[in-house]
């Protein structure tokens, strides 16, 4: 097994191409650290929805890589220069999965970035966790089977906790704009649509290259951004401050000035 890790992604085709510039993202990393990365459009399963595909997607990789990863596609590389590989080596687990980063499921795995170690006991936990899918695609994912919400999360959170997996800390791997800090390896804009982020995530990748310059950019955006509780979509939450609205060459800018005053963060 030469390979080291393969990301996968995977959504319908207006998901992808509302998101597109964060899947750049984490395929420019991916191409930057001599990772693989596959990027899935379209359903891998008539009969299910769409977001409890994620096992079955990782299932198709895990006997070609040493590691195999999902991350979701409203989710950014923040740091490019983070070596992955040595961190999932270091942390020493086979499954590396964060809690929730969100305050009010803090207990709970959060599915958006998930790293599993080629070995039978991982498959079998992929296994499992593709057999608690809730076949049926006529409601949306969140009101499926209990409608609380929590979905798939909740399914392979169970699963890991059976199996004495413990969750990492969300600064490591996924963590919400507003509790960003320099040196978190990505962004997962859980709840966001791509109004709140996209032209940000699309100015960064195509005029930012310095990591320096970088974290700043996106320390600025992180207080600048909206609250999970401010804009939380996918449970019909949404209190628009209008006053709080910058354009990513404000936060620029303000990186910038950031960079030159020395400001330690």
């Amino acid at each position: 097994m030469s390979e080291k890790i393969c990301i996968v992604q995977l959504a319908d085709q207006q998901y992808y191409e509302e998101r597109s510039n964060c899947v750049k993202s984490v395929a420019s990393y991916c191409k930057k650290h001599g990772y693989a990365w596959q990027g899935y459009v379209g359903s891998l399963d008539e009969n299910t929805h769409i977001a409890y595909q994620k096992p079955l997607a990782l299932l198709r990789k895990i006997d070609e890589y040493e590691y195999v990863g999902w991350i979701d596609m409203d989710v950014t590389i923040v740091d490019r220069d983070f070596d992955l590989y040595d961190y999932l080596l270091n942390y020493n687990q086979e499954v590396v999965a964060c809690r929730d980063p969100s305050f009010f499921r803090n207990d709970m795995i959060n599915s958006g970035v998930l790293f599993f170690k080629s070995s039978e006991f991982c498959k079998n936990i992929l296994a499992k966790w593709w057999g608690c899918r809730i076949e049926g695609t006529d409601k949306h994912w969140r009101h499926q089977g209990g409608g609380d919400g929590s979905a798939d999360q909740e399914f392979i959170s169970r699963i890991l906790s059976a199996n004495n997996i413990t969750a990492c800390n969300p600064h490591d791997l996924n963590i919400t704009p507003r509790r960003y800090r320099i040196g978190d390896f990505a962004i997962h804009f859980m709840g966001h649509k791509p109004v709140d982020y996209d032209s940000f995530v699309a100015y960064a990748e195509k005029n930012i290259h310095d990591q320096e310059l970088l974290n700043k950019y996106w320390m600025v955006y992180g207080f600048q951004s909206y609250d999970i509780i401010d804009r939380f979509y996918e449970y019909g939450r949404e209190n628009v401050l209008a006053d709080r609205e910058y354009s990513p060459e404000d936060i620029y800018r303000c990186a910038k000035l950031l960079i030159d005053i020395d400001v330690i963060h």
